[in-house]
């Protein structure tokens, strides 16, 4: 019996030790991980740039920022839900289409710590000076050809998931114009 006693402040000083290396373990995971925010890119949330034809193309982008301290691994981003302002039926709402990263072609990307990169959502196209609007997904996965031909306000449902991080939604609402060479990009909150 005084062998169990004697053995019991030993018993719980490893008890102690173990308890407080999870929790250690705990706060040094929280204050490692990754963390996705979402913001419009700078210049009213779209870039202009020269294509291959020739002519001028804006494309909205979103920058996914990793604001944590360990890398966001296979970090991708979809539409959920795309819809017409004329009309309250989504195109789709129960599945989803992966959107490509700007300058690549490219579905999931690693972010480094502290570092962002941009997410192409859709972009503005005028060949023979009329306006067409194209979401920058996969060429097999797109079925919205005939959906973008209105002169109407689309709004996008984007989620942003990892293989490590909490997935955070955003919805962007574009303005198109067929006659027009700008985006309007409306009801944008600021970053979380």
């Amino acid at each position: 019996m005084n062998e169990v006693i004697a053995l019991a402040p030993t018993a719980a000083a490893a008890f102690s030790g173990a308890v407080m290396a999870f929790i250690l373990k705990c706060i040094l995971d929280y204050y490692n991980r990754p963390i996705i925010q979402i913001a419009l890119r700078q210049n009213g949330g779209y870039r202009k740039a020269r294509t291959v034809g020739g002519y001028d193309a804006r494309y909205v982008r979103l920058l996914i920022h990793n604001a944590g301290n360990r890398v966001i691994h296979n970090c991708r981003g979809y539409i959920t839900s795309v819809r017409k302002e004329s009309g309250a039926t989504p195109l789709f709402d129960q599945e989803t289409t992966p959107l490509t990263w700007a300058n690549s072609s490219r579905e999931t990307m690693d972010i480094p710590a502290k570092v962002g990169l941009y997410l192409d959502v859709c972009s503005l196209h005028r060949p023979n000076q009329i306006s067409e609007l194209w979401p920058s997904v996969p060429p097999t996965h797109n079925r919205f050809e005939e959906f973008f031909q209105d002169n109407t306000t689309y709004h996008f449902k984007i989620i942003i998931a990892a293989d490590n991080t909490v997935p955070k939604t955003r919805d962007v609402v574009v303005m198109f114009r067929t006659d027009d060479e700008e985006l309007t990009i409306q009801n944008w909150d600021h970053p979380e």
